[in-house]
């Protein structure tokens, strides 16, 4: 049940990467936003609905944007439209939207550190109360 959820979390991804380099072929959005920026913002946000596991969502987000890619590539090419599937572009925002996510996981970490220790704080605090009554 795990892979067809992977595989299927996947495909969507792959679709949403490919809708998106499409979009932002024919829209001119990035006059105010980065396209690169926009795309972090946009599949980590996806992602962050269809998985809960980091470890997921990061292989899904890789294999996701690799197949994006490659099917973007070859909408292109049967429009007779160069692309190279692939490239330093492709890498430089894979980079950016994979480190967007692991920050994502830091600050999971870091809420659930604090939110502990607090609990922690608290029920010292009760207990004490409760041993001088």
């Amino acid at each position: 049940m795990k892979t067809i959820e992977l595989v299927i979390g996947s495909l969507i991804v792959t679709l949403a990467y490919a809708s998106f380099q499409l979009f932002s072929l024919l829209d001119p959005i990035w006059l105010f936003i980065k396209a690169p920026y926009l795309l972090c913002i946009f599949l980590n946000y996806l992602i962050l609905l269809l998985f809960k596991d980091w470890k997921s969502r990061m292989s899904v987000l890789l294999l996701g944007m690799t197949l994006g890619d490659l099917v973007y590539s070859g909408l292109l090419h049967f429009h007779s439209m160069t692309y190279v599937a692939l490239s330093y572009a492709w890498h430089d925002n894979v980079v950016m939207v994979l480190t967007a996510n692991a920050l994502w996981r830091v600050l999971e970490v870091l809420c659930g550190y604090i939110f502990a220790s607090s609990q922690a704080r608290v029920l010292s605090e009760e207990r004490k109360e409760n041993f001088t009554q």
